[in-house]
């Protein structure tokens, strides 16, 4: 993905917008914590998938810097023809650098194929 402005921090999540394989792309992603469940969960809203796409963490005993959040999306195309409506398993690594600035890697695992890192976004707080 080709971002035409630096991607942002806005509160508890991101947004981007930038071009995707040529074509204009844009994503929310929001980022919450559950206290019933002590995970995080990630769900983002782009302009490439016609769903949103939800992403649950392992349960945390203490806290991290590295959130692994793997969940599965409706495939619409994005890996190519052989691939539509096949559930893909995706995961969302986010890794929290420092207090401003974090690093967000979307890895993707076909089937019958290995995992592989499809973007890498380093965001960065918006100034208030």
């Amino acid at each position: 993905m080709a971002v035409d402005r630096p991607a942002q921090l806005a509160g508890p999540g991101e947004e981007a917008e930038g071009t995707l394989g040529g074509n204009p792309y844009y994503r929310l992603g929001i980022l919450g914590f559950s206290t019933i469940d002590k995970r995080y969960e990630w769900t983002t809203f782009d302009s490439v998938t016609p769903s949103a796409m939800t992403y649950r963490g392992p349960n945390l005993a203490r806290g991290t810097h590295v959130l692994s959040l793997p969940g599965t999306f409706a495939d619409p195309g994005l890996l190519g023809p052989n691939y539509v409506g096949k559930t893909i398993p995706i995961c969302t690594v986010i890794t929290i650098r420092e207090n401003d600035r974090h690093t967000f890697d979307i890895y993707l695992t076909p089937p019958g194929e290995s995992e592989r890192l499809i973007d890498r976004v380093i965001y960065v707080r918006k100034s208030a």
